[in-house]
């Protein structure tokens, strides 16, 4: 809404399911994010692909591999995902999850991948 000293953002429509609270998103493509977050009932933690109209939600899981629940993800066209989950970096191959370059990569919050 435009405003006379700007502009202001009123009456967001949640796109998350319901019970699922999301921590962070990264975008893959122009039109598509990975989210990541947990199953409130539950407590499960989960990595979601979804279509930025909230649309599409799918489930990609975390694994067996992680340490715990992840707590930041990147992603950009073309790239792999990458999160951080207890303080280590991962990256996502082939629907799995392994160490970032196959070792053990300490870090938080990554934002580029090269």
């Amino acid at each position: 809404v435009r405003t006379g000293n700007g502009v202001k953002v009123v009456d967001l429509t949640p796109i998350t399911p319901n019970g699922i609270t999301i921590t962070d998103v990264g975008w893959n493509d122009p039109l598509k994010l990975f989210a990541i977050g947990y199953d409130r009932a539950s407590d499960t933690p989960g990595i979601y692909e979804v279509q930025c109209d909230g649309s599409r939600w799918s489930a990609r899981g975390i694994g067996s591999v992680l340490p715990r629940r992840p707590d930041s993800i990147t992603v950009g066209a073309g790239q792999v995902a990458v999160v951080s989950a207890e303080s280590t970096i991962w990256e996502q191959n082939a629907g799995s999850w392994q160490s970032l370059h196959g070792e053990h990569t300490d870090g938080v919050a990554p934002i580029y991948v090269d």
